[in-house]
């Protein structure tokens, strides 16, 4: 009996009973998993992510004053926003001055979200700048970069040159308002030179000043000679003029 077990086995292989298995592994194959797989390549033909609205999403900062020139910038440029149709913007918020916006698409599970960086010439510091240091024309050259918040930066070098740096500043790095701050040229309880100026005629004095000013404060000054108090206005170091329309000037 064990040698005729091969032969029926072979038979079965071979008989009309394998082909009927084979007939319907083929139809479960042709009926089942093709269909499951086309639906597999259309759900990913029509599935949409960020990077591919890029041109619409940059059409819309464009409409909510994105500067000309800007070039966005997406957090997550494979955030799938869409998987069965068209990416529908509903809401957008721009930041113009962090250049930050957040995105919302209808149908999708998360904003898209992101920044805008402008490439413009700004005045930076050809050097490392320490704290206190006034800043000189020689200091200054116009680079050109890219930033995210181009609003908040300096871009007329006059507004640098004689001011002081607040804190340290690095070179080739755009410049704030808020880094620099007018020099003080006058100290409380320094002598000071008081011109006065009335219809051409120029007259200087010494003074002590009574308060602490940057050029074009108005201080008030101690004339040494006569004890009176006049205010004038900081027009250099440890010079103050008065002018004879100063209405301000009173009795020490």
């Amino acid at each position: 009996m064990n040698r005729n077990k091969p032969n029926q086995l072979s038979n079965a292989h071979s008989g009309p009973a394998f082909i009927g298995y084979l007939m319907i592994a083929l139809w479960f194959l042709l009926t089942v998993m093709a269909p499951a797989s086309a639906r597999a390549e259309m759900s990913a033909a029509f599935t949409l992510t960020a990077q591919d609205i890029l041109p619409e999403i940059e059409m819309a900062l464009s409409d909510n004053g994105m500067p000309v020139g800007g070039e966005v910038a997406l957090s997550a440029p494979g955030q799938i926003v869409s998987s069965g149709g068209p990416a529908i913007i509903q809401h957008i918020s721009y930041n113009a001055n962090s250049g930050r916006f957040i995105l919302r698409i209808v149908g999708a599970p998360a904003p898209v979200a992101g920044v805008v960086k402008t490439t413009e010439t700004y005045p930076m510091l050809t050097r490392d700048v320490a704290r206190g240091d006034v800043i000189a024309s020689s200091d200054i050259a116009f680079i050109e970069t890219g930033a995210a918040n181009s609003a908040r930066y300096i871009k007329d070098a006059d507004a640098l040159i004689g001011m002081e740096a607040r804190r340290p500043l690095r070179a080739e790095t755009p410049l704030r308002d808020s880094d620099v701050i007018a020099p003080v040229l006058v100290n409380r309880g320094a002598l000071v030179t008081v011109t006065f100026v009335s219809d051409g005629l120029r007259l200087s004095h010494q003074g002590v000043a009574q308060d602490a000013g940057a050029k074009g404060d108005v201080v008030a000054v101690e004339n040494v000679a006569s004890e009176r108090t006049l205010k004038g206005v900081v027009a250099g170091r440890n010079l103050i003029r008065v002018f004879s329309t100063n209405s301000n000037s009173v009795e020490g």
